[in-house]
C-alpha cells in the first residue's frame, strides 16, 4: 500500500495543499523543484500552453512525486490539521517557505461508530511529529486504528 501523503506548502496568504501518492523524499522538495520533479522549464511552457487549448498533460509518464496541481489554497494550518482525512493518509509534510520539511506520521483512530452515529474520517486522528525513526518503521503494527483507538480509550494518549 502507498504511504499517501499531504503536502502542504507555506505560501504568503496561508498553505498550498497537494497530494503524493506514495512517500516523497522531503530532500527533494526544493525550490528548483517544488514537487520533487525534474525541473524542465520548455516542458512546463508547453504543458502551460496546451492547457490553454484544454489539453491536459497531466497523465504523463512525466509526472513529479508531488501532484503539482493544489487541491486547495490560502488555508491556515489549522485548517489543513481539522480537514485532514485520517483514514485516507499516512504522512503529512509542512514545508516552510524556505522548503523545510516537518513531517508528521498521521495516526487514524479508527473509532468508526460511536454513539450509534457512523464518525467521519476527517478530524478522526493525531498527526505524530518527526521523522522515520523506530516507531515509525513499525508503524503498521504499533499504530494500526484499533491500538490507536484503544490507547485513547484506556487513557493513554
Amino acid at each position: 500500500m502507498a504511504d499517501r501523503t499531504l503536502v502542504a506548502y507555506e505560501r504568503a496568504d496561508g498553505y498550498d495543499i497537494h497530494y503524493a501518492p506514495d512517500r516523497p523524499d522531503p530532500d527533494r522538495l526544493t525550490p528548483a523543484a517544488p514537487f520533487g520533479g525534474p525541473t524542465d522549464r520548455r516542458f512546463d511552457r508547453l504543458r502551460e500552453r496546451l492547457a490553454a487549448l484544454g489539453i491536459d498533460l497531466a497523465n504523463t509518464d512525466d509526472r513529479t512525486p508531488v501532484d503539482p496541481v493544489a487541491q486547495a489554497t490560502g488555508q491556515t494550518w489549522e485548517e489543513v490539521v481539522t480537514a485532514l482525512d485520517y483514514q485516507t493518509y499516512t504522512w503529512c509534510y509542512r514545508l516552510d517557505r524556505d522548503y523545510r520539511c516537518e513531517q508528521y506520521l498521521v495516526c487514524h483512530f479508527g473509532l468508526g461508530v460511536r454513539g450509534g452515529e457512523r464518525r467521519d474520517p476527517v478530524g478522526d486522528g493525531l498527526l505524530l511529529p518527526g521523522g522515520p525513526g523506530p516507531v515509525v518503521r513499525r508503524r503498521p503494527r504499533l499504530l494500526s486504528g484499533r491500538r490507536v483507538g484503544g490507547a485513547l480509550g484506556a487513557g493513554v494518549i
